[in-house]
């Protein structure tokens, strides 16, 4: 399945498939916690929570081959318990809280997993204050997931199959991710800065195995579908900048990264990107306000394309491959603008008003959403053979969302100062 995928559209008898996928998520949380104070320098935080994971999900397919009509459907439903014990504390020091460093311990269990009673899971930071205005920023944090998304290579907007961790080879998901940085606030400029890099190892990752256009196929065990055991590994830096100004303010973020994953059963075993592996990721937010009534805003983002699987040749039957994710979508990026108008009431001051004209995607921006191949229908004459060729094939991307205009009032209420 790594590098065949069978191509219908160039069969004889039309074969089509509708796929109607319905999912509901509901989640009880319960949770206490108790604080304790010491002293100015020591403070301590324990609690416990529990949360009840409840996922329902109903898929019906209708298949048509020629003159033959079939419909299938398949509804599943899961819930377990998960439940989580936690302690943390806060140490303070030197003049202005020099040094603060937060450490803690989460013990947390899955009813759903008999083998793996309790996860531990330690945290802790450090920041220390090496200038004036100028920080140093460290942490280690564990965490483990028992609530899987299962994932396609075939679309780019994010589905909403989950499936729960058991002891019939769904595991628990853990992951490790350390940091370090620098920070600071330049209080006449009224700036906020910090600079930060990371890393991030994960284990027990799962991912559909990409074999049709359909995200759980009804006819077969989806179970069977999933890879198992999957490693992940994401490394970065990150950039801040934010002003704060009573007429001018915004912010920008951008981060550098790459994240890839691998699974024993897919791309024979080696590394590959991440399907929302993103090189550059830039967003840039500004407010510019005339006065207590009108302010004019803008967002701008920008990210590399996402990683999908494309294939190199095609057959009479099948497409052929070259590893997974061997391309990249174009870039997304689009432009946010919005007139937002401020008021009072006359009657009631305490009753604030707000009309706010947007537009989304200003300069309608054809982003990626999903891909297909298709052949070209360019038929030609082989001058060797005589018979007909059909062209190349093509890919065809669909979008969403173009230049969407709105307008939206608001009422709040409050002080008018």
């Amino acid at each position: 399945f790594d590098y065949f995928e069978e191509n219908n559209r160039q069969t004889e008898v039309s074969e089509t498939q509708n796929t109607i996928q319905d999912a509901a998520l509901r989640d009880l949380n319960l949770r206490s916690a108790l604080q304790w104070r010491p002293g100015n320098a020591l403070s301590f935080e324990t609690g416990v929570e529990a949360i009840r994971h409840r996922f329902s999900t109903e898929v019906e397919a209708r298949y048509r081959n020629g003159a033959t009509e079939s419909q299938l459907r398949r509804a599943e439903a899961e819930g377990a318990w998960q439940a989580a014990a936690y302690a943390q504390a806060r140490y303070t020091a030197g003049e202005a809280d020099r040094l603060t460093v937060d450490a803690g311990l989460r013990g947390v269990s899955f009813s759903g997993l008999a083998e793996a009673p309790l996860y531990w899971e330690p945290r802790a930071r450090l920041s220390y204050r090496l200038l004036r205005g100028v920080y140093f920023n460290a942490g280690y944090d564990r965490h483990t997931q028992f609530v899987h998304q299962l994932t396609t290579e075939l679309t780019l907007l994010p589905s909403d199959i989950w499936v729960l961790s058991d002891d019939n080879g769904l595991g628990a998901s853990r992951s490790r991710q350390f940091s370090a940085g620098f920070g600071g606030r330049l209080d006449r400029a009224r700036i906020n800065w910090s600079v930060e890099a990371y890393r991030k190892s994960m284990d027990g990752l799962l991912t559909l195995r990409n074999r049709s256009n359909d995200l759980l196929a009804v006819s077969e065990d989806w179970r069977e579908r999933i890879a198992l055991d999957g490693e992940g590994r994401v490394a970065g830096l990150e950039f801040y900048l934010e002003r704060e100004g009573e007429r001018l303010s915004g912010w920008l973020a951008y981060t550098l990264s790459r994240s890839e994953r691998r699974f024993p059963i897919i791309n024979q075993g080696d590394w590959y990107p991440f399907t929302f592996d993103r090189t550059h990721d830039i967003s840039l937010t500004g407010q510019y306000r005339w006065n207590d009534t009108w302010a004019l805003g803008a967002t701008f983002v920008y990210q590399t394309g996402n990683a999908i699987t494309l294939p190199v040749a095609a057959t009479a039957r099948y497409f052929i491959y070259e590893g997974v994710n061997n391309a990249r979508t174009p870039a997304y990026h689009r432009l946010d603008l919005s007139l937002t108008k401020n008021w009072a009431g006359r009657k009631n001051p305490h009753r604030l008003h707000a009309l706010v004209f947007s537009v989304y995607n200003a300069y309608n921006r054809a982003n990626p959403v999903t891909f297909r191949v298709e052949p070209s229908n360019e038929v030609s004459i082989d001058p060797d053979t005589g018979q007909e060729v059909v062209g190349p094939y093509k890919v065809i991307q669909s979008s969403l969302f173009p230049f969407l205009p709105a307008v939206s009032y608001r009422l709040r209420f409050g002080s008018p100062t």
